[in-house]
């Protein structure tokens, strides 16, 4: 009953953020954005032993990962509209790289009977 109340810091909104970048990333498919989302939330705890130095470099690494995590825009654009994507690369590329793009069919050949 007589347990003292932990102080409320700064770690406790970077936990929140992290876990709001982590559900963000989730609406976009992104599975790399929520694993640095919540890794941002994680080593925000304020009961690890980090120093505010290397716990800053942690967090400001994540970040950047998180940043990075994203598809192009064209995906999230489709995405957020409601298109179907297809999900192998191999039939159709997002960005219409003709690399990787499935080739087109210009006519049906002829039924040999």
């Amino acid at each position: 009953m007589n347990e003292q109340k932990a102080k409320f810091t700064w770690h406790y909104y970077v936990m929140a953020s992290g876990a709001l970048l982590a559900m963000l990333a989730g609406t976009l498919g992104s599975m790399s954005g929520v694993i640095t989302g919540l890794s941002l939330s994680l080593v925000s705890l304020p009961r690890l032993p980090l120093k505010t130095l290397t716990r800053l470099a942690f967090m400001v690494a994540f970040v950047g990962l998180y940043v990075f995590a994203f598809p192009d825009p064209d995906v999230v654009r489709k995405k957020m509209a409601g298109q179907h994507i297809p999900m192998d690369p191999a039939l159709m590329s997002p960005s219409h790289n003709t690399e990787m793009s499935a080739p087109e069919v210009d006519s049906v050949p002829p039924v040999v009977q």
